[in-house]
């Protein structure tokens, strides 16, 4: 899939600051809900986590993607497949959501927006293709949420 590494793009200049787009997963130790505005986009949430928007149009569909893949019924490849056609049938709705998002997180005080779901790095994962979906529809660049201390610095 896509390499994560650890870069601060700019996606919307405000008057105040600029507001970069992630994503993560629910156990990620470095979320602070203070400091990210946390948006799900998976068909559930751990109980009681703080959950600021649910982003529905982004969610993958359990009677036709998520089920089937995980009864072993769908590769990753058809996966995505079905995943991108779901998100592409959503498309002016999820560019009016990722509007309002970002409202939100400003009106919060936020500068990072995180779409959450459940798998950890590495692991295939929706939140990944919805990222690249965002920066091929959308022109919006969408990393994974982790410590930049942890990357040494390449040149290539």
């Amino acid at each position: 899939m896509v390499g994560c590494l650890f870069r601060k793009i700019m996606t919307q200049k405000t008057s105040k600051h600029f507001l970069m787009l992630y994503t993560s997963y629910f156990a990620n130790p470095l979320l602070n809900q203070n400091e990210v505005f946390l948006v799900r986009i998976s068909n559930t949430a751990p109980s009681g986590f703080p959950i600021h928007y649910v982003l529905q149009e982004a969610i993958p569909t359990w009677e036709t993607i998520v089920g089937p893949f995980k009864d072993g019924l769908l590769s990753e490849p058809d996966y995505i497949l079905r995943y991108r056609q779901f998100l592409d049938s959503q498309s002016f709705t999820i560019r009016l959501m990722i509007d309002t998002i970002k409202e939100q997180a400003q009106t919060l005080g936020r500068d990072k927006i995180v779409f959450l779901c459940y798998e950890k790095p590495g692991k295939f994962c929706h939140r990944r293709v919805f990222a690249e979906w965002l920066k091929e529809k959308l022109g919006e660049s969408v990393e994974e949420y982790m410590n930049p201390s942890s990357f040494e610095p390449t040149l290539f």
